[in-house]
């Protein structure tokens, strides 16, 4: 209890007629603080659920304090998913995505669905207990690639298992073996649980994230659904897989699908309760940062026409 009311004062300055800069020193501050709650606190996030969060870890430390994680994206899964629509989570970490939607798919009264895939044994534990009261979702504790077998999966000891993959390349900067798990394609796993064609998927895993959409081919091919992928895009582990940024796009492209950027930078000013959250921009091919990537088949003013312009504070009350 006592924590809880600290992490509320901590807050409170964030909603006082500061400069950015300010704020921004101040949570450096903050960080420090937040580092030292090593363990597991209950919080009760926006999304309608209570998850045990850890000052410690990277993405455990942003909901415990501002109850969001990439707040551009967040929206955008909201805003557009519809009644019976399926949402797939591939590289669902502990879950806040697979909530998110969860939350928003029971709140139009429908029978859609998420499925949310976790390789990860220890996060997929934490996946699974995080989204148990959720009865709209599905968990699987599998890597998603382009093949049927076996996989090795690596994990951080810097105090961010988001940082899971089977990146092989990882294992160079504070990553250990944590497991050898199964490996199936989305596509396989979609029509094993007798779900329908996805609305749309969001694929983080870490640098893995070529083989999964090859493993998805097929559900990109049919130009005849309103499928949109969210993938999070870094040109450097792109070529670890021989294939160039330019090659990416094209093979998007060659489906029909255009790109955008939905803005993701990753900075403590996107979490302010003030700020606006950012919509999807037409990507412009130069810009090789790591960013969030939406491939969708609506045109830049359907695109445009439909993002909604709201801070951080009204979005998390509108959940």
């Amino acid at each position: 209890m006592m924590k809880l009311l600290l992490l509320k004062c901590l807050y409170a300055p964030l909603n006082l007629p500061l400069s950015d800069a300010i704020k921004i020193q101040y949570m450096r501050i903050v960080r420090r603080i937040l580092m030292l709650f090593t363990a597991p606190i209950n919080i009760a996030l926006p999304i309608g659920i209570e998850m045990p969060l850890v000052g410690r870890e990277f993405i455990h430390r942003h909901l415990m304090f501002y109850k969001i994680w990439e707040p551009s994206l967040s929206l955008y899964i909201y805003d557009n998913l519809e009644s019976n629509d399926l949402f797939c989570d591939v590289g669902a970490n502990i879950g806040y995505f697979s909530c998110l939607a969860a939350r928003k798919l029971e709140k139009l009264g429908s029978k859609g669905h998420v499925l949310a895939v976790e390789a990860s044994p220890s996060i997929f534990a934490k996946l699974k207990s995080n989204t148990a009261s959720m009865k709209n979702i599905y968990t699987k504790q599998l890597a998603a690639g382009d093949v049927d077998g076996e996989v090795e999966i690596f994990k951080s000891t810097e105090n961010n298992e988001g940082l899971s993959s089977i990146y092989e390349n990882q294992n160079e900067s504070g990553m250990v073996l944590e497991a050898v798990v199964k490996m199936k394609t989305l596509t396989q796993m979609i029509a094993e649980q007798n779900l329908p064609v996805p609305r749309l998927v969001k694929i983080d895993v870490e640098g893995a994230e070529w083989p999964v959409i090859k493993g998805m081919e097929a559900l990109l091919q049919d130009q005849t659904n309103a499928l949109e992928v969210i993938v999070e895009f870094d040109e450097v582990r792109l070529k670890q897989f021989g294939i160039s940024a330019e090659e990416f796009f094209t093979y998007f492209e060659n489906f029909g699908f255009h790109s955008y950027d939905l803005n993701n930078l990753y900075l403590t000013p996107e979490y302010l309760p003030q700020t606006k959250i950012s919509g999807p921009t037409v990507y412009d091919r130069k810009t090789r940062k790591q960013t969030d990537i939406l491939f969708s088949r609506r045109n830049k003013k359907q695109i445009y026409e439909g993002h909604r312009s709201v801070t951080v504070k009204d979005f998390l009350n509108t959940l």
